[in-house]
C-alpha cells in the first residue's frame, strides 16, 4: 500500500513538474544570422501575460525551450514643462506691496510652485499663504528673498525667468504670494516685477519611445456639466501613457479632469469604477496621463466643464513602453512564442547572471498574429528545485503520516494479541 501511494505521489510530481498549459502562440519573425536578438514584444502578446509577463517561453522547431532575459525600454522623459495655474487675483499698491493668487484646481498635494517672471535687477522679500475658500489665509512659507530675476536658458539670454519656490507639502485650492516693497527707505513709487504666470514644472513623456495600442474604441456623452469619454481595448492591454488632444475654438480652455478604471462583468454591467487621477485639460500646455504599465481594458475620461461649453476631442492616443525577450538565437532557426498560463511561474535562467555580455546593438525581431491555442508542452527547464517544491513537501508529509498510521495500527495489532 506505502509503495503504491509512494509511486502516484512522484508520477504526479513529475506530471506537475514537467507540463504546463498554455492558451496562445505566436512565431517569430526570421533570424538572418547567429548570435543574440532582441525579440520586441508587440500589444497582441502582451496582452495575453500576467503581470511582470512569467507566463511566457521561447520555443525552436523541436520544442526546447530558448532562455531569455526581460528588457525594458527606459521611459523616456523629455523636457520639462511649465504647467500654468489659474491667476485668480493680482493687485498691486503704490509703495506698499503687491500679490498674486493662483488656483490649485485639482487641490492636489503640491510642494512648489513656480513663478515665471520678466527679467529685473530687483530685490523681493515675499511670504506664500494658503487658503480653502479664498477668504481665510494661513502660512505657508515666511519669507523667500530673491536679489534678482534675470534668466539664462542654455548659455543664451532670455527675457523672462522660472524661479521656484519650495515649501512643505500642502493641498490648499488657493495660494497667494504677498510681495514686500524694497525696504521701508525706499522710494514709494517703485513698481512691481512682472508675474507672467505661476505654475509647476513637470517632466514630459515621449510617445515616439514607445508602441501605439491599437483599435481602441472611443465613445462619448454629455451629462449635465460633465463631459463623458469612455475608451475600451478590444482585449486587455498593459498602458503607460495617455495623450489627449483637444480644442475650444478660439478661446483658451482650463478644466478640472478625473481618469477612472471601469471593470464589466460577463454580462458587460459595469462592477466599480475607481479613480486613477485627476489633472487639469488646459490649452496652456500638453494634456497627457502617465499609468505606469497598468493592465486595462476600459477607462472613463470625465471632464468638469462648469459653465463652458464642451470641448472637442480631435484625437487621443494610448501607449505602451517597449519590451523585449533578448535570446541567443540560430541562424535559419524556426522559433515561436507560447504563452499565456495562469499559473506559470517566472523562468530562472542562467542568462540573467551574463546581462552584461549581450551586445547592446543586437538586432530586433518581432512576432507574428498570436493565435489561441490549447496545447501542453513539456518544460525543460527545472523552475523551482524539486526538494523545494511545496507539492514535494507536502506529499513527504503525507508519506510521513502514512508511516506513521501504519506504524500505530501494527502496534496496536501487536498490543491485542
Amino acid at each position: 500500500m506505502i509503495k503504491r501511494s509512494l509511486s502516484i505521489f512522484l508520477l504526479l510530481g513529475c506530471i506537475g513538474q514537467g507540463f504546463s498549459q498554455y492558451k496562445f502562440e505566436s512565431s517569430l519573425d526570421p533570424v538572418t544570422k547567429d548570435g543574440f536578438h532582441k525579440i520586441l514584444l508587440t500589444p497582441g502578446v502582451t496582452s495575453t501575460l500576467r503581470d511582470g509577463f512569467p507566463d511566457i517561453r521561447i520555443y525552436d522547431k523541436g520544442n526546447g525551450i530558448v532562455p531569455y532575459v526581460i528588457f525594458k525600454d527606459e521611459e523616456k522623459i523629455g523636457p520639462k514643462r511649465f504647467v500654468t495655474y489659474e491667476t485668480v487675483d493680482k493687485k498691486f499698491v503704490d509703495g506698499c506691496c503687491s500679490h498674486i493668487t493662483v488656483l490649485n484646481k485639482l487641490q492636489d498635494p503640491i510642494g512648489h510652485i513656480v513663478l515665471e517672471v520678466k527679467n529685473a535687477d530687483a530685490k523681493r522679500q515675499m511670504t506664500l499663504s494658503g487658503s480653502m475658500d479664498g477668504k481665510q489665509w494661513f502660512t505657508v512659507k515666511d519669507v523667500y528673498s530673491v536679489v534678482a530675476f534675470n534668466g539664462f536658458e542654455k548659455g543664451q539670454n532670455v527675457t523672462s525667468n522660472l524661479v521656484r519656490f519650495d515649501f512643505p507639502v500642502t493641498d490648499y485650492l488657493y495660494y497667494r504670494f504677498e510681495f514686500d516693497r524694497w525696504w521701508w527707505w525706499s522710494d514709494p513709487q517703485h513698481h512691481p516685477v512682472n508675474i507672467i504666470r505661476a505654475g509647476k514644472i513637470e517632466q514630459t513623456f515621449i510617445p515616439q519611445e514607445c508602441l501605439a495600442l491599437p483599435d481602441l474604441k472611443i465613445s462619448r456623452m454629455e451629462d449635465q456639466k460633465e463631459s463623458h469619454i469612455n475608451l475600451q481595448f478590444p482585449a486587455p492591454q498593459f498602458t503607460d501613457h495617455i495623450s489627449f488632444h483637444l480644442s475650444s475654438g478660439n478661446i483658451g480652455f482650463y478644466r478640472k479632469a478625473i481618469l477612472y478604471e471601469v471593470i464589466r462583468n460577463e454580462k458587460d454591467s459595469i462592477l466599480s469604477e475607481s479613480s486613477l487621477g485627476a489633472f487639469v485639460l488646459s490649452s496652456m500646455h500638453e494634456n497627457e496621463f502617465h499609468l505606469g504599465n497598468k493592465k486595462l481594458t476600459e477607462l472613463k475620461l470625465v471632464v468638469f466643464n462648469e459653465d463652458n461649453q464642451p470641448l472637442t476631442l480631435d484625437s487621443l492616443e494610448a501607449f505602451q513602453v517597449k519590451h523585449y525577450l533578448v535570446a541567443d538565437l540560430k541562424k535559419d532557426a524556426q522559433y515561436f512564442f507560447r504563452c499565456g498560463n495562469d499559473t506559470l511561474p517566472a523562468p530562472v535562467y542562467d542568462l540573467v547572471y551574463f546581462k552584461d555580455k549581450i551586445p547592446a546593438d543586437a538586432p530586433v525581431i518581432s512576432s507574428g498574429s498570436v493565435k489561441d491555442i490549447s496545447v501542453t508542452v513539456e518544460i525543460a527547464e527545472p523552475e523551482i528545485p524539486f526538494f523545494k517544491d511545496k507539492r514535494f513537501i507536502w506529499g513527504a508529509l503525507g508519506l510521513v503520516a502514512l508511516l506513521l498510521g501504519f506504524m500505530s495500527f501494527r502496534m496496536l495489532r501487536e498490543m491485542k494479541k
